[in-house]
């Protein structure tokens, strides 16, 4: 059987590959923070997406005017619907996608109703 012969080269080869992919991690991270800068006017909205790049999230900012009118268009076209037998569970800024039947109202008669239950 022939023993095959690896080249000295491969290893320093994955060594240069592993640093090229390190710059471009470091470039695309370095892009995305001065976009996020210049273009994301609220802070709020600024330190929750500079805190997904920290967590190693992929954040893709583009401000151009079609674009911020597709993403209203889409975030419209799939918001809940306003429904009077469901209740929304969530924050303002959460999207309000968890929509739950509201608990039933509980009528008590007298005030020791309740310290007979328990």
């Amino acid at each position: 059987m022939r023993k095959l012969r690896l080249s000295p080269l491969g290893g320093v080869k994955r060594r240069l590959n592993g640093v090229n992919e390190g710059l471009h991690a470091l470039q695309r991270l370095t892009s995305t923070s001065h976009a996020i800068q210049a273009c994301v006017k609220n802070e709020e909205h600024k330190d929750l997406l500079f805190a997904m790049l920290q967590m190693g999230l992929w954040v893709s900012v583009d401000s151009r005017k079609s674009c911020i009118e597709n993403t209203e268009k889409y975030l419209n076209a799939v918001r809940p619907a306003k429904l009077d037998n469901l209740v929304r569970i969530g924050g303002k800024m959460d999207g309000g996608y968890v929509m739950l039947p509201p608990p039933p109202i509980v009528k008590l008669t007298t005030k020791g109703s309740l310290s007979r239950r328990f």
